[in-house]
């Protein structure tokens, strides 16, 4: 539950993600372009939509102003590494399975 919640608030206020706006279609109806918005996080979608009082825009902004992206991500590297070695402990025979959990370093040292 921790690993998701924190996961759940890098993503929804820290992670900007593209929103289609449009289709451009040929003659046939198959489609040619997509036009996408500036990207944007969901809490900024939040912030300028109508939906929500001043009261709720003002706790997200609150929620907003109490994070710290390092710190979440830290937390989930952490979890992540946590996950792993109770799996390792868990399956110590089938350490080289392709579906276990891999700790945080592995997919850095990929990016390199």
């Amino acid at each position: 539950m921790r690993f998701t919640r924190r996961a759940d608030l890098l993503d929804n206020f820290f992670i900007a993600n593209f929103k289609l706006k449009d289709k451009i279609k040929n003659n046939k109806g198959k489609t040619v372009k997509k036009i996408y918005e500036n990207p944007k996080t969901p809490y900024q979608r939040l912030l300028e939509s109508d939906s929500l009082t001043e009261n709720q825009k003002q706790i997200l902004i609150k929620t907003f102003n109490n994070l710290n992206m390092v710190k979440l991500r830290n937390g989930i590297n952490e979890l992540t590494n946590k996950l792993y070695n109770i799996q390792l402990r868990k399956n110590n025979s089938n350490f080289n399975d392709i579906n276990m959990i891999q700790p945080v370093h592995s997919f850095n040292d990929n990016l390199l």
